[in-house]
């Protein structure tokens, strides 16, 4: 008898040690409205769109505690249209762009050299007027990169003197099909060898193939070469309104892809561009359009978007090299109601993120993941539930009544050893344990929303 309760006690102390789940997503802070614009610079700070009382925008850094505007007085930035993007060069500048303009009515790239905003390449201004700057990317060469909201896109490069014009994606005009004056480049990166890779809007364009003439093909995204620009295909057929939402680039110069567009089972997925050619990254079999990805320092990679999980809501996936999971589950899940539009890894392994969901207050926040933190999450606190087991002792076979919600129950022996694994659906669920030896078993139940009290249950 004594055995056995010392097995009991010490399966329990095991118990509690396995559910401590390391690392949680916890509500950062509140945003003015649901803004994709984040970035992290070298040494891990926070940069963030945010809003004053008058909604007019301004670009903040999260101090730990609070937001802190870049710039006061003279040296605000005092941003008259919406804030496309923000970007970070390796020596911790911060750049921004978007549809304000500056005295002579030209939108323009805003630098924060620490101090003060100044006006990237005053003097040498964007003939563009109020055309705005959709997205940004910066090398570690220091070179800017920006898509301009043209007629037909355009990217401008500041090459640390000057603005040059690296011409028109589509040099055809002729050729471009169901034109629309609002198309915009979404996203951009660029990598230091001198290539840029841009995802816009579906264009329509005629290609030329060898073999069959003339064929109508979606434009999913493009690829600079230093010299002119190339038509960078993901693979799948035109479906309707392809694009790119989503590029991010690793260290190694690998490219990440991400947006609306699907695998031959019908699932998006994260592309990756090696240099030669694209392939699927693993399998995310994602339900919904890829609309943010990000890489830190170890590779890890995290995408993010209009894709759910089991239970209906949106998560941040992780890619580990090897298999994709969803970042946070249980007592640490995200649990996401809506659309996520950004997410960015910084080197400690903290990841934020934030889009279309909302607190319980139903404010549009940016949620942080810390992987270190193994408390309970404070996103969305936890119920402890009793369940109905019954008969109780019985021979195998057991009734499990009104589940709130999807579960796992893992069947512990007195000696702590997992001796059985089911997936149990919401509701009524059956369970046939008779292939069991006579005993006493621990039944552990793990959801994504409430806490269940550990059963006894006795196999006869």
């Amino acid at each position: 008898m004594r055995k056995i309760v010392l097995s009991i006690l010490l399966f329990y102390v095991h118990l509690i040690s396995s559910q401590a789940q390391i690392g949680r997503w916890t509500e950062l802070d509140t945003v003015y409205n649901y803004s994709r614009s984040y970035a992290l610079d070298s040494s891990d700070n926070l940069y963030a769109v945010r809003g004053d009382n008058n909604g007019n925008p301004y670009i903040a850094r999260w101090t730990g505690s609070n937001w802190a505007e870049l710039g006061s007085g003279t040296n605000k930035l005092n941003a008259n249209g919406y804030i496309y993007a923000i970007s970070a060069d390796k020596y911790g500048n911060i750049y921004t762009c978007g549809a304000f303009t500056d005295v002579n009515k030209n939108c323009y790239v805003a630098k924060w050299n620490g101090i003060s905003w100044s006006e990237l390449g005053a003097g040498n201004a964007f003939i563009y007027g109020d055309t705005p700057l959709t997205c940004m990317d910066i090398n570690d060469s220091g070179y800017v990169y920006c898509g301009v909201k043209t007629a037909v896109p355009q990217v401008l490069k500041w090459n640390g003197s000057n603005w040059e014009n690296l011409g028109m994606l589509n040099k055809s005009l002729d050729t471009i099909k169901n034109f629309e004056t609002s198309l915009e480049l979404t996203t951009i990166v660029a990598d230091d060898s001198g290539h840029v890779f841009v995802g816009e809007e579906g264009i329509y364009v005629f290609s030329v193939s060898e073999d069959n003439g003339p064929s109508l093909a979606s434009v999913d995204g493009a690829n600079w070469n230093g010299n002119q620009w190339g038509d960078v295909y993901i693979g799948y057929e035109f479906q309707g309104a392809n694009f790119i939402e989503a590029l991010e680039k690793d260290r190694h110069g690998n490219i990440y892809a991400g947006g609306v567009f699907t695998n031959a089972s019908g699932y998006n997925y994260v592309a990756k561009w090696d240099g030669k050619s694209w392939s699927e990254l693993g399998s995310l079999n994602a339900n919904g359009f890829i609309l943010g990805i990000s890489v830190d320092t170890l590779g890890t990679v995290y995408a993010c978007g209009r894709f759910t999980n089991a239970d209906g809501y949106n998560y941040v996936a992780k890619w580990d090299g090897n298999t994709w999971s969803e970042l946070g589950t249980g007592t640490g899940a995200l649990h996401a109601n809506g659309d996520i539009y950004s997410v960015v890894a910084d080197n400690s392994g903290n990841v934020y993120t934030s889009g279309y969901f909302t607190n319980a207050a139903g404010k549009y926040y940016i949620a942080r993941w810390n992987p270190k933190d193994s408390t309970l999450s404070t996103l969305d606190p936890l119920i402890s539930t009793n369940l109905s087991i019954y008969p109780n002792p019985s021979k195998g076979i057991i009734h499990i009544s009104d589940l709130p919600e999807n579960v796992q129950m893992d069947v512990y022996n007195v000696l702590g050893q997992t001796v059985s694994t089911q997936q149990l659906s919401k509701g009524d669920s059956y369970m046939d344990l008779s292939n069991l030896t006579s005993g006493i078993y621990n039944l552990v139940f793990t959801g994504h929303h409430n806490s269940y009290t550990p059963a006894k249950w006795v196999k006869e």
